[in-house]
């Protein structure tokens, strides 16, 4: 399979769009190339619905034996690619912690309520949903997390800086609202610097 290679435009904004082939890895990786320790204490999905290859019930079944090891399940969403609705997706009960942006959100629950969405996602099964806002902070528990006050210049990774700042805090166990802290920390690292992972060495944990 061809590696997955992403050509990322920035805009005077810092905001980011992507453009990559279809028929990369990353479009193409199957239950039989994802392996999980059995020591594993934490395993992070990213992203939901980036491969062609793992339909609903293949999720169902990876989710279910990672759950049924004791491991915490975290998933982070992507943009649905076949017009999928939360309601229908079963594996979204075996998700601990589930992290999707805006636009994500409201087109998984077909509702542009951010609170609403994040009901539908409890109603479906998911234990804690985490919808990140942007500039605007993160929404979690019906309650909005607010971001730092940055001046953005790239914001390629933020979304993956944000969950890993929350998974961080998951690992050293920190409380939910440490954790949501984190996250934004790390987000706002990730747009203050160029490119996806740059800001990680400057960072004292």
């Amino acid at each position: 399979i061809d590696t997955y290679i992403s050509i990322v435009l920035i805009d005077e904004t810092g905001q980011r769009l992507f453009v990559g082939s279809e028929n990369g890895s990353l479009r193409l990786y199957d239950l039989n190339d994802i392996l999980i320790d059995e020591d594993c204490k934490i395993v992070c999905f990213a992203s939901l619905f980036i491969s062609k290859m793992l339909n609903e019930d293949k999720l169902s079944l990876l989710f279910k034996q990672i759950k049924e090891k004791g491991i915490i399940l975290c998933a982070d969403s992507s943009t649905p690619k076949n017009g999928e609705n939360a309601s229908d997706l079963k594996y979204l009960q075996y998700i601990d912690h589930f992290f999707c942006n805006e636009s994500e959100a409201i087109a998984l629950c077909k509702t542009r309520d951010l609170y609403a969405c994040e009901k539908i996602f409890y109603e479906n099964g998911v234990k804690d949903v985490i919808i990140k806002c942007g500039e605007k902070g993160c929404l979690n528990k019906g309650k909005i997390y607010p971001a730092e006050n940055i001046r953005c210049i790239d914001s390629t990774g933020a979304g993956d800086s944000f969950v890993a700042g929350f998974i961080h805090g998951l690992n050293a166990g920190c409380t939910q609202e440490e954790c949501l802290k984190l996250a934004t920390h790390f987000a706002a690292l990730a747009c203050q610097n160029i490119g996806a992972n740059t800001w990680v060495e400057t960072v004292k944990l």
